[in-house]
């Protein structure tokens, strides 16, 4: 009797997500095809008519299985901006048929919708207060930030709240320009491939390999072109909150344990509010990849001690779409974490770089179509010439000036660098606790000497190649 109330529930369950999802994509076929809206409008409302009949139908049903609706509709809310960038790529980039890519990605988005939503159902029997105490490292410094922040556009009268912008230097004369030509092209299903508004023309492929990539610029399209501005502030106010909370879910899950500790907080709201992210809050598209970087070195640690890339590869993929430049320096970066890494011994530092290089190279493969048009388009223009006229790799060795002008970037009350002349200057400054826990690290037993040094050395290694061109 009980397997059949299951099947019966698992049943009318299926219908109502199938029939939701039918229900998108022929309000979608009649509004696109038929020419009663563009095919980005079609395809939003297609989407936003799914998500609704989810919504009624929840209300349908039993508890339990509406309970199971809602986390579903939460998991399509979570899904609708990689929903409508991945039509948009495949209809307007791609060329693909826009009915068969709507079908496509509409399968795709209901198989990860089901188990996002199956994840979030088997934690549904808590309360809220269990889960907030369960996670509180994540969400408190997620708090925080987002708090600081808001008090600060409405003291500053920043966008949304006010007429002052955040943007400045280059953000003001390339980042919104290329964002409104960015809204453009999806409102009007131009191409992404190219665009005449950039001097005579530009390779727009590669062009968005560096500034446009991000998912969350899919946004833009939601507001006119007037508001641009205060999408930017808006944008840069929500990543900077989800560097907190991923930098907080990394300290507490590294160990492969959820440990919940005040510690993690100082820690993760020390990375949020480093001079890093207060001087380079302008380049927006740097912190997509740099919200990913904990979730990339959480995938590294379960590469190494569950033997599982899955979260590793699709987060460094992520990453190498989202800002190749930041992307290629988290990859220096894990090369040189993996031999500073305790593997512990021979045979496990064997299997381990056999894991690492699959994994990396699986990530590269999967961001190629981005990586490849921004390599082509990166060696056309005056970066991949050196002073010779030739083509160049790297550039010549040359030390910017003197190092203790950048050890001194560590120390409080350091002025984060928001614009130079030169590229001598290095945002470094996490707080005074981070400089003191490299001192204390030396005497921390629980790892070797070798262990120790390695980090030590590669410590010291990042701090002097701040100081150097290549």
């Amino acid at each position: 009797m009980t397997n059949t109330l299951d099947n019966d529930r698992i049943f009318r369950r299926t219908v109502c997500v199938l029939t939701g999802s039918i229900t998108g994509v022929l309000s979608f076929f009649i509004l696109g095809i038929t020419g009663m809206c563009s095919l980005s409008a079609a395809s939003l409302i297609g989407t936003c008519v799914s998500i609704l009949f989810l919504a009624a139908a929840s209300s349908l049903l039993g508890e339990s299985d509406a309970r199971r609706l809602l986390k579903l509709l939460t998991a399509r809310l979570m899904l609708l901006v990689p929903e409508l960038f991945s039509f948009f790529y495949l209809a307007f980039t791609v060329k693909a048929n826009a009915f068969f890519a709507k079908l496509a990605v509409t399968v795709v988005v209901c198989i990860c919708a089901e188990l996002i939503a199956d994840a979030l159902y088997a934690k549904g029997k808590k309360s809220f207060a269990e889960a907030f105490k369960e996670n509180y490292a994540v969400y408190i410094p997620m708090i925080v930030v987002f708090t600081v922040l808001t008090v600060i556009y409405i003291a500053e009268l920043i966008y949304p709240l006010a007429f002052r912008s955040l943007t400045l230097v280059d953000s003001v004369h390339q980042y919104l320009p290329f964002f409104s030509e960015y809204r453009e092209k999806l409102l009007h299903e131009g191409s992404l491939n190219y665009t005449w508004n950039v001097a005579l023309g530009s390779n727009f492929m590669s062009l968005s390999s560096y500034y446009l990539a991000s998912p969350f610029n899919v946004v833009f399209v939601l507001f006119p072109q007037t508001a641009v501005p205060a999408v930017a502030s808006v944008l840069y106010v929500v990543k900077l909150t989800l560097c907190a909370g991923t930098m907080g879910y990394f300290l507490t899950h590294k160990d492969g344990t959820n440990a919940q500790n005040p510690l993690a907080i100082g820690m993760s709201l020390c990375y949020a509010f480093s001079t890093y992210m207060i001087g380079y809050y302008w380049n927006t598209m740097w912190l997509d990849c740099l919200l990913l970087f904990p979730l990339i070195m959480l995938g590294f640690e379960r590469l190494c001690r569950e033997k599982d890339i899955r979260l590793y590869t699709v987060t460094l993929a992520l990453s190498l779409y989202c800002n190749y430049y930041i992307g290629f320096s988290t990859c220096l970066f894990l090369v040189l974490w993996f031999f500073a890494y305790h593997h512990g011994g021979a045979k496990k530092f064997l299997s381990n770089g056999i894991r690492f290089a699959a994994g990396s190279l699986l990530a590269g493969g999967v961001a190629a179509f981005m990586l490849i048009p921004a390599y082509h388009g990166i060696m056309a223009t005056a970066a991949g010439v050196d002073i010779t006229g030739s083509k160049s790799f790297l550039p010549a060795h040359e030390w910017y000036g003197s190092i203790f002008v950048i050890l001194r970037q560590l120390l409080f009350l350091t002025k984060p660098i928001t614009n130079q002349i030169s590229d001598g200057g290095a945002n470094m400054y996490c707080g005074m606790a981070c400089l003191f826990a490299v001192f204390l690290y030396v005497f921390y037993k629980k790892d070797g000497i070798g262990t120790r040094l390695k980090r030590g050395i590669l410590v010291a290694f990042i701090v002097v190649s701040t100081n150097e061109v290549i």
